[in-house]
């Protein structure tokens, strides 16, 4: 028991001190880190044509992805879009959509881990017409402990 004790308190002095930079110019300070900037990963994807690319997807229904950050650009193209979505098969909910018929897209937003999407829905880029698009995603894999399970659970939180 003793040891188990001293080790407990061992461990807690050590991530204090890892915690503390002591060797910045403006002496000691704390350090911390966002939950995605240690966990998140990110994928660029890009389509020339009509159609829809899987960004990501979650490893079952159970689990879920949280953006961080989403960039989206696209060329000067006549009755073409970018759009990327959460979906599940079933329901659809758009995050962002660009129209690049009088301007190309180039559209950088950063969620921040605020965007999480329902249990089994996959990140997707849709583009409409002949357009080069391309988009990348930061996200992170959420377990089935921090998931909604059902599109209407999730809907009914936001």
């Amino acid at each position: 028991m003793a040891s188990h004790a001293f080790t407990y308190l061992w461990d807690r002095l050590k991530k204090r001190q890892m915690a503390i930079d002591s060797n910045s110019p403006w002496g000691s300070m704390l350090m911390g880190m966002t939950p995605g900037a240690l966990n998140a990963s990110f994928k660029a994807v890009q389509r020339v044509a009509d159609g829809t690319t899987i960004i990501t997807q979650p490893e079952s229904d159970e689990t879920s992805i949280r953006v961080y950050d989403i960039i989206i650009t696209t060329d000067k193209t006549n009755a073409t879009s970018a759009t990327i979505q959460f979906t599940d098969g079933t329901n659809t909910v758009v995050i962002a959509k660009g129209d690049s018929t009088n301007a190309p897209v180039n559209l950088a937003i950063a969620f921040n881990g605020r965007v999480q999407g329902w249990g089994g829905a996959r990140l997707e880029l849709v583009t409409v017409g002949a357009v080069t698009a391309n988009a990348m995603a930061t996200y992170e894999k959420i377990s089935k402990e921090f998931t909604d399970q059902s599109f209407e659970e999730w809907d009914k939180k936001r």
